[in-house]
């Protein structure tokens, strides 16, 4: 039992890399300037379930070398925010049409 425990820790890690952490720099190139500099400068507020596992934010300040934090409420967050969005479908419109 023992032995496995190391393959099990590999295989968390690889996980975590391959699906939340990879993302991060991948869409880091398609990100505008001005808004990257915003991310470096006041950091990464997580959401989801995911953002609630205990020190997960610390772990992805380690990885990313951002400030991260976890939302205020966050398995409730992106629905309020979904819903703001809905109730403001035509300014939302606005600000996301490129010119």
């Amino acid at each position: 039992m023992i032995n496995l425990m190391p393959k099990k820790l590999i295989s968390l890690f690889v996980f975590l890399f391959a699906f939340l952490v990879f993302p991060l720099f991948a869409s880091a190139d398609e990100t505008p300037p001005e808004l990257s500099s915003d991310i470096i400068d006041k950091g990464i507020v997580m959401s989801g379930g995911t953002s609630t596992l205990r020190n997960f934010d610390k772990l992805m300040t380690d990885l990313t070398g951002v400030p991260c934090h976890v939302a205020e409420e966050p398995l409730l967050c992106v629905a309020r925010g979904t819903g703001v969005a809905l109730e403001n479908l035509d300014l939302y419109k606005k600000s996301i049409t490129q010119k």
